[in-house]
């Protein structure tokens, strides 16, 4: 059972539906739940209806439009409650969430907002609890829900609270509280991430217990920590005879001492979750290391690291928090209580508080969703989330996406979990499937919130104004990018990769999260956006162009990767697309991106777009046009010039405006029903395929730009720690000193991967060697033994990537060394004082 539809009708901002239906002017879906009578018996007034993806929904809107309002409608209809507060409190559906311009308002306090769900893709068991309440209601209503869509509205009238409605033709069926508290318990489970819930970084094991529901024994004690800041905060109260401020921090210590439900964990709180849904910690092993004593120390601490290795096979941390792959989250315990830690991959150990409040948010959001994961397995569930984006950076949000995209997939849940969530965040909308998106935007006067049926998504445009923020295609906002010539070729791409992406497919295109296509405009531009994102004092972004196959895209080419004096791209970074889809079996010539397109989808859209844009031509010319359309001569320059060439062979070349956007929606209108209605249609399949290859080869460069890039920036980075070490220590050196720089290019070099294998090994012998000086005593180096480690790093500050190891160890030019020598002092190869600006070029890249 899936939700598929909110119905709202006088709640909270909702009044009542003023912008009609999508099928209005068709043959109209019935709607009987618009005829529910008010306390009244007033007339028929429109629901709001807002449709609900299988997966994931997202609802944007501008603030008070009302987005909140519709997740909290979602969780009352099937719990009878909204969304939590901080305090795990939920306002019942109550008269009280009445709309101010509600047309049931008036003077006595008896009138009641409509709320309801449509289900969809019910089981026969599930129809089975449906019939069962509806056969014992009314022995009629037999067969209303045999087969179809379910939908419950909340109405209270007299002893009916709600209606359910299977067959729309039947009437509905009157649900006393009873009889919905039955259907209820077979209704999707509701579970909440809550975006106000940071992580605790301190857990006392006492209130660890309680929440367990075991009695913490005489052996546990509080943190001292919390004890000192308690004392400290008491005594100078005594002694200022000042007052208690119950927000500030001192007080919210003493009060975990003082207060015991203060200090308290609920058993449904994040930290519990944790250990005991995540990892599945017992309350006995919690007993047993609360009741050590400091004599088994060596007990606890390999209990510890047991919980340390589940929370690192359990969670996969770096998987998702994208800004360090070696990032780790562990615990210690220390006098009565558990730490949070966090570690980077400098191997540095940090507390939540010398780290940012994002990252204990995004852990506390990553935490939630996975025990919702585990408690939703097998059975089906609905997610809801209001507003994740307020304490996350943009990088966090794109992480959150993927822990998102993580409740839904077939691994975690087959089909069974949906999640909607709110935001105000362009970086929580997941560029790849636009049709997630839910548009609510507030109003004038009565009209209230109103869903946006048809916001346009693909092109975001009220979406745009609605975030209050610019949500167009901006250049290079990404850290990888595909430059292409137009603002067709941009529209095209993206919007083929969304007519065929799915969560199950997407890593067969282009993921749009994580690759920016922009477009320069014209041709001629693109030159101007390459130097306008290349600043001197940082790294230029991952660029990677794609030109026309034409003579003005190999002229742009040549200008690119062979301008002079230095190129702005290398030659394997600008890509045509013709040569992509070289050798193409179909025999379409490729010139620019419209040849993606097969010419029978091409041409039908053509003649679309001339029979809405051009009627009275249309009228005219339709015989002769669809004669040209129907058996199209190919040309040697592509089909947009095949286009023109056909419109003037029907005399009309001179009265229509070939607008190649315009026919680019029409082809992606024209795609999208070929997928619906025919999906295994040939020419669909044909440019499936072709899309696949194109996006294949663009993000191999892609990919391979950015390793390109890190890269550069890796080299530069130990070009520059070298550098400064050679500065500090310029005739002598502390084996300290030496072990902590080797450890940490080594680290620097282990984001490479494969590419820094070589430098790797080098960099891990000369670490056992210094390693081996100071296990032998031995704590400064000088004289000639220095010169050769001076010898050592200045060839490593000069070609860094470039070094191999040889058999005897790592490989440094014999006339290097005498000159490494002289240059203890100063003079060197490498000028002492200068430092490294920008990194040269190595051989082999």
């Amino acid at each position: 059972m899936k939700v598929s539809k909110v119905l709202l009708r006088w709640y909270k901002s909702f009044n009542v539906n003023t912008m009609g239906y999508d099928d209005r002017g068709k043959e109209d879906q019935p709607r009987p739940w618009n005829t529910l009578p008010g306390p009244h018996g007033e007339a028929s007034y429109p629901f709001i209806e807002i449709p609900l993806e299988r997966d994931v929904t997202t609802i944007v809107g501008a603030n008070e439009s009302g987005k909140s309002h519709l997740i909290s409608a979602i969780s009352k209809v099937i719990t009878g409650c909204g969304i939590p507060d901080d305090r795990d409190r939920s306002a019942a559906f109550d008269r009280m969430d009445l709309c101010h311009f509600a047309s049931q308002r008036s003077r006595n306090a008896d009138r009641w907002p409509n709320i309801g769900l449509q289900f969809t893709d019910l089981t026969p068991i599930e129809r089975g609890h449906f019939s069962t309440l509806a056969e014992s209601v009314s022995p009629a209503a037999k067969g209303t829900f045999a087969e179809g869509d379910v939908t419950l509205v909340l109405a209270r009238v007299e002893s009916t609270v709600a209606y359910a409605f299977g067959d729309l033709q039947a009437e509905p069926i009157p649900l006393n509280q009873d009889q919905l508290d039955e259907i209820r318990k077979h209704l999707p489970t509701v579970l909440f991430i809550k975006s106000d819930v940071g992580l605790r970084d301190e857990i006392p094991l006492a209130s660890l217990l309680e929440a367990y529901g075991v009695t913490a024994g005489s052996n546990t004690v509080f943190s001292p920590r919390a004890a000192q800041h308690a004392a400290r905060y008491l005594l100078n109260l005594a002694n200022s005879s000042g007052t208690i401020d119950p927000k500030s921090t001192e007080w919210r210590e003493a009060a975990r001492l003082l207060l015991p439900d203060e200090a308290t964990l609920g058993p449904d709180s994040l930290e519990v979750k944790l250990f005991r849904e995540i990892l599945g910690i017992t309350a006995d092993t919690l007993e047993c290391v609360a009741r050590a004593s400091d004599s088994n120390r060596s007990y606890v601490d390999n209990i510890v690291a047991d919980w340390n290795r589940a929370i690192d096979e359990t969670l996969t941390l770096s998987r998702y928090w994208q800004q360090d792959d070696a990032f780790a989250l562990e615990l210690d315990y220390k006098q009565g209580a558990l730490y949070l830690e966090v570690r980077d991959r400098t191997g540095a150990v940090y507390t939540f508080g010398e780290r940012s409040s994002g990252l204990r948010y995004f852990l506390s959001y990553y935490l939630q969703a996975k025990a919702l994961a585990m408690a939703a397995r097998d059975k089906h569930a609905i997610i809801l989330m209001d507003e994740p984006d307020s304490y996350l950076s943009l990088l966090g949000q794109r992480n959150l996406l993927a822990v998102f995209e993580s409740l839904v997939s077939a691994e975690t849940s087959p089909g069974m979990t949906q999640l909607v969530y709110t935001t105000h965040s362009p970086f929580l909308i997941n560029r790849n499937y636009p049709r997630r998106i839910r548009l609510v935007r507030k109003g004038y006067a009565d009209e209230g919130t109103q869903h946006v049926s048809k916001p346009m998504v693909r092109s975001y445009e009220p979406i745009r104004s609605a975030l209050g923020i610019d949500l167009a295609q901006t250049l290079f906002m990404g850290a990888a990018n595909v430059l292409l010539e137009g603002v067709v070729d941009q529209y095209l791409l993206s919007e083929l990769v969304r007519l065929f992406a799915t969560p199950d497919t997407i890593h067969e295109l282009l993921d749009l999260n994580t690759i920016v296509l922009s477009a320069a405009g014209k041709a001629s531009a693109i030159e101007q956006v390459l130097k306008a994102s290349r600043w001197p004092d940082e790294p230029s972004p991952a660029t990677v162009v794609l030109v026309d196959s034409d003579q003005a895209g190999a002229a742009l080419r040549e200008r690119i990767a062979q301008g002079q004096p230095k190129p702005l791209l290398e030659d394997e970074f600008v890509l045509d697309i013709g040569a992509l889809l070289g050798g193409d079996p179909s025999r379409q010539t490729i010139v620019t991106i419209e040849d993606l397109i097969p010419v029978p989808i091409y041409a039908d859209a053509l003649l679309g777009f001339i029979q809405q844009w051009y009627p009275a031509v249309w009228a005219t010319h339709e015989g002769s046009l669809r004669k040209a359309c129907k058996a199209p001569a190919q040309t040697q320059n592509g089909i947009v010039a095949w286009a023109k060439e056909m419109l003037a062979s029907c005399g009309i070349a001179e009265t229509i405006a070939l607008d190649k956007l315009g026919i680019a929606r029409t082809v992606v209108a024209r795609a999208t029903t070929l997928r619906d209605q025919h999906p295994d249609a040939v020419d669909l399949v044909e440019l499936k395929r072709r899309l696949q290859v194109v996006c294949q080869r663009v993000g191999e460069v892609v990919d391979k730009a950015q390793r390109t890039l890190k890269r550069q920036t890796v080299r530069q980075m130990l070009q520059r720690a070298v550098w400064e070490f050679r500065q500090r220590f310029r005739t002598a050196g502390s084996t300290f000193d030496l072990e902590a720089l080797m450890r940490r290019l080594r680290s620097e070099v282990e984001t490479l991967g494969t590419d820094g294998e070589q430098l790797h090994q080098v960099l891990n012998r000369r670490l056992n060697e210094v390693q081996g000086l100071r296990s032998a005593g031995i704590a400064l180096i000088g004289g000639a033994d220095w010169a050769q480690w001076t010898a050592f790093l200045q060839e490593l500050e000069r070609s860094p990537l470039a070094m191999t190891v040889a058999d005897n160890g790592p490989s440094v030019e014999p006339s290097t060394a005498p000159e490494a020598a002289s240059g203890v002092n100063g003079g060197s190869s490498l000028e002492a004082d200068t430092p490294p600006e920008t990194a040269s070029a190595e051989p082999g890249e």
